[in-house]
């Protein structure tokens, strides 16, 4: 089958299938860790954050969108940590924003990447819906979505607000220092990055 037969994105998204990227498929991790480092920066999220991801089926979710063993697109999402929280309410004590994550149960979806060559095409709201599904499983009645708004269009914004995202507040400037502290390369600015971050919540 020939990928490139699809015309039209639904037609690709509803032919791919949704599977679960496991520890012992080391080809599956591989082809993750290519489309994070092409779609968010280079050790983003490096190999190793993605294997211990995978060897915690409990606490996190990362599928991908395949079709013949090709993956298309990756999704990571999990119910909010303290760390994960403490970290966006210290953003934004910094940025002087007054607000902070609701002591509820909330689903964050951290990073949903699509490869290069299939973006626009359904396949990260495909995965998003998904993770929503499966974060309810989880007794998460409240989505947080921090995207990465890089001014381009293949930026996922527009796709969380089709979704029936809010926007709340957005931050310059939000990955700088992690970016300088960690080495990674934003696609979009290189090191440091300086793009903005939306945050959504359903």
């Amino acid at each position: 089958m020939n990928i490139e037969s699809f015309g039209n994105k639904e037609a690709l998204a509803s032919a791919t299938s949704i599977i679960d990227i496991r520890p012992h498929d080391s080809i599956l991790l591989a082809q993750a860790s290519d489309i994070y480092d092409v779609s968010l920066g280079q050790k983003y999220i490096p190999p190793e954050d993605l294997l211990r991801y995978a060897n915690a089926p409990s606490e996190y979710i990362l599928i991908g969108s395949t079709i013949e063993d090709k993956l298309l697109g990756v999704m990571l999402a999990f119910p909010l940590d303290e760390k994960t929280a403490k970290e966006c309410n210290d953003a934004f004590k910094k940025h002087n924003i007054p607000f902070e994550l609701p002591r509820l149960s909330v689903g964050v979806i951290k990073s949903v990447s699509v490869h290069p060559e299939y973006r626009h095409r359904g396949i990260g709201t495909r995965l998003t819906l998904e993770a929503m599904r499966r974060l309810r499983q989880m007794s998460c009645g409240l989505f947080l979505a921090i995207a990465w708004d890089s001014g381009k269009v293949e930026s996922s914004p527009k796709m969380f607000e089709k979704l029936g995202y809010k926007s709340l507040l957005d931050i310059p400037e939000y990955w700088y220092e992690d970016s300088i502290k960690e080495g990674y390369q934003c696609p979009n600015c290189g090191n440091p990055c300086h793009c903005k971050a939306i945050f959504y919540f359903k």
